[in-house]
């Protein structure tokens, strides 16, 4: 008896994720881009103006050697 051969497709897919969201308590704009591991606000300093980069650790988790999301309990 002969077996089928089975067929199959292998293939990557490489994903960026960047969160921005407005920090109400600093009235900021807050980024976060994974897997990249940048997280920061940028406060407001007109209406239509942001300050530079501030590095926060909100929404990102280090853990040995490696960047990756938070888990919802850890977000308080």
């Amino acid at each position: 008896m002969v077996s089928p051969q089975a067929e199959f497709a292998l293939f990557a897919v490489d994903i960026d994720v960047t969160y921005i969201g407005h920090d109400v308590a600093s009235n900021a704009q807050h980024v976060a881009r994974w897997p990249a591991g940048e997280e920061y606000l940028r406060l407001s300093l007109t209406p239509t103006t942001l300050g530079p980069p501030e590095p926060v650790r909100r929404l990102l988790a280090q853990s040995a050697g490696s960047v990756r999301p938070c888990t919802a309990s850890a977000v308080r």
